[in-house]
């Protein structure tokens, strides 16, 4: 799909799902820390997890990659969990435990990408304090922020819902309205990884429990 300009804006994929932007998939293979592969049939050892199952470590990949469920544990760094489709309109919810502060530097929480920019989403707390930190990247910029006024407590429980849904974008914390935008155009991205935490920061000191990503629709 183009604009008038001739510019590629989007692009189907083999199931017919639409991406609002066309990227290479990374080749980079991942471990999946406390998840156990599952044996098939005529299975071949050195194949990659195959999708549509559930496995040991309580994840769960469907066969287009767009929902995936965790039962969740504490985060630690460079921590790969699967990978997941996020596409148009998707949902990411997840309880979240602040345990403390281990650095006065940004503490990565959860971060769906191949690198660092490609935040699709991403959440953190910032340093020196525990006001969370989102940012969903978009077609205007790669760091588009969605930080909500207040600020998590040390031993607080929480939960967290990012969702974009016909491109309003919304963030609630304990089911209530934290930030909204409307009119945005996320990057849709294709079986990225998911980390908790990503490789690039301080893994932040918390615990997620029952991390659901689907696509609403």
């Amino acid at each position: 799909k183009t604009d008038y300009k001739g510019t590629i804006i989007g692009a189907y994929g083999p199931g017919n799902e639409y991406f609002t932007k066309v990227e290479q998939h990374s080749s980079i293979k991942y471990n999946l820390k406390g998840v156990e592969k599952p044996k098939y049939e005529n299975d071949n050892d050195n194949d990659e997890m195959k999708e549509g199952v559930d496995t040991a470590g309580g994840l769960k990949e469907q066969q287009l990659a767009t929902s995936l469920t965790w039962k969740g544990g504490k985060c630690s760094k460079n921590k790969c969990i699967g990978r997941v489709s996020i596409d148009e309109n998707f949902v990411i919810e997840f309880g979240m435990e602040v345990h403390g502060k281990v650095c006065d530097t940004w503490e990565n929480i959860l971060h769906i990408g191949n690198e660092n920019m490609q935040r699709s989403p991403g959440f953190w707390l910032h340093p020196k304090s525990y006001k969370l930190h989102v940012r969903l990247s978009d077609t205007s910029s790669n760091n588009t922020g969605y930080d909500p006024n207040m600020e998590l407590e040390k031993g607080g429980i929480y939960k967290i819902k990012l969702q974009s849904i016909d491109n309003n974008v919304s963030l609630f914390i304990n089911d209530e309205l934290q930030q909204f935008a409307a009119n945005v155009n996320h990057v849709a991205r294709y079986k990225c990884p998911v980390f908790v935490s990503d490789p690039w920061y301080a893994a932040a000191n918390v615990t997620i429990t029952d991390l659901k990503i689907y696509n609403p629709k």
